[in-house]
This record gives structure tokens, sequence and C-alpha cells, in this order.
């Protein structure tokens, strides 16, 4: 996956900052400076430069230009409403709603939509995935109490969960 490459971005305040292509939120510029929202960062990362300079560089790795002063990692779009033009993401601290302009719309409509509908059956995935687990903890957290109780429950039944657990893993990498 392209977005598993590394970007070494140079902050004036921070200095060189290694990151993930996948842990770029958006990109937002501002005259002269582009300030990269990343994850897990409070403060966007500020660098001189051009939204126009870098947008060609960032296609292969699944960005998308939205308005003429944002471009978008694809992957974290929850929802697109363009009757609004308006574009939800996920943020580091919940939900931001990013405008779309009406010449990008026509241009990346097709490539925001496909990637974006891919994303969100990975989510779905992810998240039945994640609930599975936690059934499954529940499980062996109630098996070790009754254990603890009563002391007659085999082993047996411990194997049968990791047995269950593994098949979950095998899933979840096999369908993300």
């Amino acid at each position: 996956m392209k977005q598993n490459e590394i970007i070494v971005l140079e902050d004036e305040f921070s200095g060189k900052i290694i990151a993930y292509y996948r842990n770029i939120i958006y990109i937002k510029s501002d005259r002269h400076y582009l300030y990269y929202y990343l994850q897990n960062h409070d403060k966007p990362i500020k660098i001189r430069g051009s939204i126009n300079a870098i947008e060609s560089c960032l296609e292969e790795y699944d960005f998308a230009r939205i308005h003429r002063s944002i471009i978008i990692n694809l992957k974290f779009i929850l929802s697109i409403d363009t009757k609004v033009g308006k574009i939800h993401i996920q943020g580091n601290s919940g939900q931001t709603t990013l405008s779309l302009s009406n010449s990008y719309k026509r241009k990346s409509e097709y490539e925001i939509y496909s990637l974006s509908e891919e994303n969100v059956m990975k989510n779905v995935a992810w998240n039945l995935f994640e609930i599975l687990i936690n059934i499954y903890q529940g499980i062996v957290a109630m098996y070790f109490s009754f254990k603890y109780l009563s002391g007659k429950y085999s082993d047996k039944f411990i194997k049968i969960l990791d047995c269950l657990f593994l098949f979950f893993l095998l899933f979840n990498n096999i369908h993300m």
C-alpha cells in the first residue's frame, strides 16, 4: 500500500518530523504556507510551500484536491454532501467538516466516491472485528470467573475460544 511510505516534514518550530502518508488527514494552504494536519498531532505542521506543487505528488497516495486550498486523504472520509458542498472527515478531535468547491467537485467526484466507498467497507469490517474481540474478551473473563469459582471447567473451553479468536484474526486479515 502506497500510504505506508514515509514523508519527512520540516517544521520551523518542531524541526524534522517523520510521518507516514497514511497519517496525513488533510493539507490546507494559506498564502505561501502549507498546514499538514496529522493523526495524533494537536497542532498542524507548518511548512513553506505551494499546494499546486504537492498536488500531483500526492495523487498516487490516494489524496484528492477538494478546494483550491485543501487536499484530503481519501481514507479519512466519513461522508460527502454534494448538495451543500461539504465533506466530513475523521479528524483528531472527532468529525471535521471541509468545503468541497464546485470546480473540484466535478474533477474528483468519481475518485472520491470510489475510494471512500472502499474505505467505508473497510471501516465496517474493522468495527465488526472489534465487536468480535470484545465478545471474545467477555467470554474469556466469564470462563476464568467460573473456573475460579467452581474449578469444574476444563481447558478445552479456552482452546475452543482460542481457535475462534484465530479464525477472527484470519478473517480480518483476508478482508482488510
